[in-house]
């Protein structure tokens, strides 16, 4: 069970994906996936939302914690065209955003076993064997940014 320091840790290793660009207009979309098979539970955004969201030219503003819950914010670039379409879209059963929205927030829930990962951070499970690899085991979610580095939720 991730104790509170950890998720802190965590939340920095997240951090590390926030875009550094001071102008919105340069600052690079961010790419999510989904990790290897089983896909996560249902509470977890759909295939389509997370296509909705590399659609649509968002990226990291900021990563927020309260207790176990990591917030990644995610704000849409002002200079492309999508942001300035008409905003009434309307939304499938299947996806819970249009991808014109301004700012989605991404919460992720360390419950039990929740960790996030880098290519250089790779945090062991008691219950899982000493098994190192990239992505761990049960990645449910796979954070690319425009820089080349990446985390995934797991």
């Amino acid at each position: 069970m991730p104790e509170l320091p950890e998720v802190e840790h965590y939340r920095q290793i997240l951090r590390s994906l926030v875009s550094n660009e001071s102008n919105k207009q340069l600052k690079k979309s961010v790419h999510l996936e989904f990790g290897p098979p089983p896909l996560p539970t249902k509470r977890f955004p759909s295939e389509q939302t997370i296509n909705l969201i590399n659609e649509g030219n968002y990226y990291i503003a900021d990563v927020l914690r309260k207790g176990k819950v990591l917030c990644v914010v995610l704000e849409k670039n002002s200079g492309t065209t999508a942001a300035k379409e008409d905003a009434t879209a309307t939304i499938t059963e299947e996806a819970d955003i249009t991808g014109k929205e301004a700012t989605i927030l991404i919460s992720l829930h360390m419950g039990m076993t929740g960790r996030i990962s880098s290519p250089n951070h790779i945090p062991k499970l008691e219950s899982l064997s000493d098994e190192c690899s990239y992505p761990p085991p049960h990645t449910h979610l796979i954070i690319n940014s425009p820089s080349g580095q990446q985390a995934c939720f797991s």
